[in-house]
């Protein structure tokens, strides 16, 4: 049995549908930012009244928003939530879907180790996240170069990575959990809570001084702020990222091969 090939096409559908959708979302900044532009100063004038905390807190602190990167960079904190909500459906979804089907019976009663089975669902979700990365990064690029020919490529490929990264966080971390919820009958509350959660401790951080709870939510680990001032990722968060991603990871495979999961 290819547990690899079954868990591609189990998913395969829906990673079509969450890759649409980020597509949808970048379409969507090409055809709106030309009609922008037009009126950017003004807003950038609008902007600057705006109490900083505020500018903070919604991203606008330091983004030139007649230039696309910094529109985009502006709406880009909406793309990684959709991308990780992505990748945390399918994080809690990979490891606990047979236990929820009731046919666990079924996989683990046949000849092949569970660290196999958590080999197999693990790079399966890897694929389905590169999967989804490279398209959008394809689109992105492209949309990018329609409407505007001087831009820095770096950072818009900065800005493409910090979702990659940050699926990556979610994926390991929904399998973590995934492995500790033996009641867990569908995925998406779950999902939207956490994800949610972080999203908005990340909205808090950024409007307090100092930004003291950018150690707690990976979406302040890549900030569309900080990539657009410094052209880089802060190296100490990119570091954490990795770190939390192999350790959720080591984590989900250690509880899974010791579970004892029930038979029906």
């Amino acid at each position: 049995m290819n547990i690899l090939k079954h868990e591609l096409k189990l998913y395969r559908n829906t990673t079509i549908i969450w890759t649409a959708a980020l597509v949808l979302v970048i379409i969507m900044f090409t055809s709106i930012f030309p009609a922008f532009q037009g009126s950017a100063e003004a807003m950038n004038k609008v902007l600057d009244s705006f109490p900083e905390a505020l500018k903070q807190a919604l991203g606008l602190s330091t983004m030139d928003l007649s230039s696309a990167l910094g529109f985009l960079g502006f709406m880009f904190a909406y793309v990684v939530l959709v991308g990780g909500i992505q990748a945390m459906n399918l994080g809690l979804s990979i490891l606990s879907n047979e236990q929820r089907d009731k046919t666990a019976d079924f996989l683990l009663a046949k000849p092949v180790k569970r660290i196999n089975v958590v080999h197999a669902k693990f790079i399966a979700g890897l694929i389905n996240i590169i999967g989804t990365n490279i398209v959008f990064a394809i689109v992105t690029v492209v949309s990018i170069s329609v409407i505007e020919r001087n831009f820095s490529l770096k950072i818009l490929m900065l800005f493409i990575g910090s979702l990659f990264l940050i699926q990556l966080f979610f994926l390991s971390f929904g399998m973590l959990l995934s492995v500790f919820m033996d009641k867990l009958k569908t995925v998406v509350p779950v999902s939207l809570g956490v994800v949610f959660g972080f999203f908005i401790l990340n909205l808090l951080n950024e409007s307090l001084s100092g930004k003291p709870l950018t150690a707690i939510s990976p979406f302040a680990y890549f900030s569309t702020t900080g990539i657009y001032e410094n052209s880089a990722y802060e190296m100490k968060w990119l570091i954490l990222n990795c770190v939390l991603v192999v350790v959720f990871t080591i984590g989900a495979y250690v509880k899974y091969i010791k579970k004892d999961i029930p038979s029906v």
